[in-house]
């Protein structure tokens, strides 16, 4: 018999496991398993597990209705696939290959060795344009064109024959875990809905696309919003692209959607060095930056993370994040560079609560864009980014902060920006005490971030820093 392992593959379509599965005509089992050593990772939180959930949900009903069974575990992979075999004799694993966090990796190195040892063959299929194995990037950009282009495996469930495992063996692995609501504003999950908002972006919303990708407010509509459903699987990146590319085809302003697919390359791209370089989820990439960042200020986290910082624009996304899962590339990056230049903090910290509170976690494109925003790599350009600055030029009205930070509510857009420039007269014009109805600033944002760069700086232009980022670049940098 098979046995379907999904993992962040949500889906039906596009699915080449459960092809395969059909093509052999053998009867087949299918599981998602919620794995302990997840729900307690530092990674992930109750939002992942509640859109994992209504991901699975919708799997399920589509099964079903198709008189086939799915089943959703808690449990040990491998504690799972021994009930399997011990009640079924062996079988066939099918699902596609994952990069994840540690965890992850680990647990499949543990399964490819409980495997080898049962005698049971593991047949892994490419979910993504992320291949095992490379040692650099030639040919890269070719190969990525390859798998995109290639036809999307189109599944009719309707000849897969499903089999049911013994209820005692359900049983065993019935789900325990406690899923607690959300904010309302929260991505609800689900193939159905991730195509929804596939169509609407392509027939409509993309048209403003470019001039709002870096408002956080606006673009909260005018950007896709599939990341969630790429990063869980409920859409394939193959059929994304392909949708992409047919829409462009039959429009004559095509800027915003070929910006848009090339941020789609961008995704594989990044999941591709975490990939070859595991362990940048821990480390610098570029070892010359180990000699800063090593004390962690727990109070300056609180401040960060709970979005009280005394610095509106930072405070506002922070609060926005942790309510709805979700901010936009540009207010990312800024809550990064703020945390590990303007305040010289460890990145692991941030990835550790950003990771959490992103409900689009992506292990690849998150390690690797933390360590891009701190400056860790060593080839990139260093990029401080000044909230003040950010809010004027994207948010000059302060509506987004205002939304999230209504302690400054009565405030003129440009006092709201910068609170700390009030004079004595003007607070009491506006009934509003700095350090009383909001915080004092962290710190100075133009003298922490002059310190920043120049501390930055000088690393990068070392010699320790310029060796290991022509090693970096060699194997990370495509090259046709």
């Amino acid at each position: 018999m098979n046995v379907v392992w999904f993992k962040r593959d949500l889906r039906w379509q596009d699915h080449q496991p459960l092809l395969e599965a059909i093509k052999s005509g053998e009867p087949t089992f299918c599981f998602f398993a919620i794995e302990p050593a997840l729900i307690n990772s530092e990674h992930y939180s109750n939002r992942h597990w509640k859109f994992m959930l209504e991901c699975v949900e919708e799997v399920q009903k589509v099964f079903s209705k198709n008189n086939c069974s799915f089943s959703l575990l808690e449990g040990n992979v491998i504690d799972i696939l021994s009930s399997i075999k011990k009640q079924q004799g062996k079988f066939r694993l099918l699902s596609h290959m994952e990069t994840g966090i540690d965890v992850t990796f680990q647990r499949d190195l543990e399964v490819k060795k409980w495997c080898r040892e049962n005698e049971i063959t593991w047949d892994e299929y490419q979910q993504q344009a992320v291949q095992r194995g490379r040692k650099n990037r030639k040919d890269w950009t070719t190969q990525w064109d390859d798998f995109m282009y290639a036809p999307i495996a189109k599944v009719d469930l309707s000849k897969l024959n499903t089999v049911t495992l013994d209820e005692s063996l359900i049983e065993k692995f019935r789900p325990k875990i406690e899923i607690k609501k959300e904010h309302t504003d929260m991505q609800v999950g689900g193939r159905s809905l991730g195509m929804r908002y596939l169509d609407s972006f392509l027939d409509h919303r993309n048209q403003k696309y470019g001039r709002h990708i870096s408002k956080p407010a606006e673009s909260r509509t005018s950007c896709s919003r599939l990341s969630p459903y790429l990063a869980w699987g409920a859409l394939s990146i193959r059929e994304v692209v392909q949708a992409t590319v047919v829409r462009m085809k039959e429009m004559k302003y095509k800027r915003n959607l070929a910006n848009f697919k090339s941020r789609l390359h961008w995704h594989c791209h990044f999941i591709q060095k975490l990939e070859g370089e595991p362990e940048m989820e821990f480390k610098n990439q570029n070892p010359a930056f180990d000699k800063i960042r090593n004390e962690l200020n727990v109070e300056y986290l609180k401040r960060w993370e709970h979005g009280i910082t005394g610095i509106p624009l930072v405070d506002a996304c922070m609060r926005c994040l942790n309510a709805t899962g979700y901010i936009n590339f540009r207010m990312r990056a800024m809550l990064v560079s703020f945390w590990t230049h303007h305040l010289l903090q460890p990145w692991q910290s941030a990835a550790d609560h950003l990771s959490k509170q992103f409900l689009d976690f992506e292990p690849g494109i998150h390690f690797a864009q933390i360590q891009m925003q701190a400056g860790t790599v060593g080839y990139h350009t260093l990029r401080t980014y000044n909230p003040t600055k950010q809010a004027q030029e994207h948010d000059p009205e302060a509506k987004f902060i205002k939304k999230w930070v209504p302690e400054l509510n009565n405030l003129p857009p440009q006092n709201a920006i910068t609170p700390w420039t009030l004079t004595q007269m003007e607070s009491m014009m506006y009934d509003f005490e700095l350090g009383k109805d909001y915080p004092q600033p962290i710190c100075n944002v133009e003298e922490a971030g002059r310190i920043a760069r120049d501390t930055l700086h000088e690393i990068k232009n070392s010699s320790t820093a310029r060796h290991f980022a022509k090693k970096i670049s060699d194997v990370h940098v495509n090259k046709k």
